[in-house]
């Protein structure tokens, strides 16, 4: 039987990691989010969340949150054959800014 090549197969072991970072932090921030939605104990600060938020209600607008995470995923992996530095970077990059963002919604939490 023949191997399928799928876009992870192609990725260094420090991409996954960080590309499991990167879903594990967005995981996180739409956990927190819908969490403190329902407690009434925050707004949502994405000004491209905002509106579905106010109009659609946070189902609607996690939903869409998943759905841009997932863009951006597919979009890096499938740039990792020309660009693996530049990918292993940016998805670095996009977990460290996701996990500040956690931080903060946690902190604001604890209030």
């Amino acid at each position: 039987m023949d191997s399928v090549e799928t876009p992870t197969r192609r990725l260094s072991l420090p991409t996954k990691a960080a590309f499991l970072a990167y879903g594990t932090a967005a995981f996180i921030d739409t956990s927190v989010t819908s969490f403190c939605h329902g407690a009434q104990t925050c707004n949502e600060r994405n000004p491209l969340l905002r509106p579905i938020v106010d109009n659609h209600g946070v189902v609607a607008a996690m939903a869409v949150k998943g759905a841009m995470h997932t863009v951006v995923a597919l979009w890096l992996s499938s740039q990792h054959e020309k660009h693996p530095k530049a990918v292993l970077w940016t998805t670095i990059a996009l977990a460290v800014a996701q996990g500040t963002v956690d931080a903060y919604n946690i902190k604001q939490l604890r209030r």
